[in-house]
């Protein structure tokens, strides 16, 4: 474990720009990261981030004034099992697609099938609440290590401490980030005998159903392959385009606001918030009290964002809500890019869209 200084970062974060961090060092271990924590540069450092695959990152500058961390701590632990469960502690650095794999491979569990092909490391997912085809991390979610940076010592947040919402947790906050570092993540996963799926959600995600072509129950491992699959076709690889994936938020509104928007874009999907699902028009009523959520890559559809590219920087051209670079060697194109959409998007419909990724300045 070494720490440098002016390193370059920007093979470390998915959008492929030219970045350098004032101090960086690639940890593997909790004495690794002890030995980071007490040193002088991260001690004279004013902000620090952690980073596991890069997947949901984009620094905003060409040369971050703080400390980067590289998150390279693995490891998968069986904790307990019982009858209908298994929990597992998994290293904030272990790779998020690979390890659900794995996990489903070998033990058959099930209850992050449909997370599968999700760029990014295990430390995010209690950060961003990651979320697909109607499970949440919150739903296996059971503890974190984290280290707190100043006092040097391991402290374990549970489900209390958690407040998970839509992409986002406590552990997303700048009180928390500014102070601890996640460690490693644990989870509750069901056994194969108990796990009996509860396809109905799939019947609201239509391209899914398809892949799936069948009325099931699936296996958790059909989910994950059938996800991997889907995810492949709609968005673009990492490896091949700079770019995080849905780069905004899909935003929450009343009904009252919602009614509003459908009279400009009636094609838009929407549904109960509490539901996080689509569900048959023909069978909802439209609250004006209750808060739903929208499609916000039909709004950018619809207000020709799909395909543009400006300087460089475009969506992709599957999906407006991702943003991709294709060929800026700076990241300044990119938030100029961003910015433009969210003022589009506030003009035409009143709200202030929030990036889902994380923008580090």
């Amino acid at each position: 474990m070494g720490i440098s200084q002016n390193h370059p970062i920007g093979d470390l974060f998915t959008w492929k720009v030219q970045t350098t961090a004032k101090y960086f060092a690639e940890v593997h271990s909790l004495d690794d990261l002890r030995s980071v924590c007490s040193s002088d540069e991260f001690k004279s450092s004013a902000k620090h981030y952690v980073l596991g695959r890069g997947a949901n990152t984009l620094f905003a500058t060409p040369a971050y004034d703080g400390f980067v961390i590289l998150m390279g701590i693995l490891g998968m632990t069986m904790v307990h099992e019982d009858t209908e469960s298994i929990t597992f502690r998994i290293g904030a650095g272990e790779e998020w697609h690979g390890t659900i794999n794995a996990l489903i491979q070998n033990y058959g569990v099930g209850g992050m099938e449909n997370l599968a092909y999700i760029p990014g490391t295990f430390g995010a997912g209690p950060i961003q609440n990651v979320g697909a085809y109607g499970q949440t991390f919150e739903d296996v979610f059971v503890e974190l290590e984290a280290y707190h940076t100043k006092k040097q010592e391991i402290e374990i947040f549970g489900n209390t401490h958690a407040h998970f919402e839509y992409r986002g947790s406590y552990f997303k906050s700048r009180e928390f980030l500014d102070t601890y570092i996640i460690i490693s993540v644990t989870v509750r996963l069901e056994k194969p005998h108990v796990h009996a799926l509860n396809t109905s959600y799939h019947s609201n995600y239509e391209s899914l159903k398809s892949e799936l072509q069948g009325r099931g129950p699936f296996t958790p491992l059909e989910i994950f392959e059938a996800v991997t699959r889907l995810r492949k076709k709609k968005l673009p690889e990492v490896g091949e385009v700079g770019t995080n994936g849905s780069t905004f938020i899909n935003p929450l509104v009343s009904g009252t606001k919602l009614k509003e928007l459908l009279s400009k874009f009636p094609q838009l999907q929407y549904y109960p918030a509490q539901k996080m699902q689509y569900v048959d028009r023909a069978k909802l009523v439209i609250n004006d009290t209750e808060t739903y959520k929208i499609a916000a890559g039909h709004i950018f559809d619809v207000l020709g964002w799909k395909g543009k590219v400006v300087d460089g920087v475009g969506t992709w051209k599957n999906h407006a809500l991702v943003v991709c670079n294709y060929s800026a060697t700076t990241p300044e194109p990119i938030i100029a890019y961003i910015s433009a959409m969210q003022q589009d998007f506030q003009q035409a419909t009143g709200i202030l869209i929030q990036p889902e990724i994380n923008i580090i300045r």
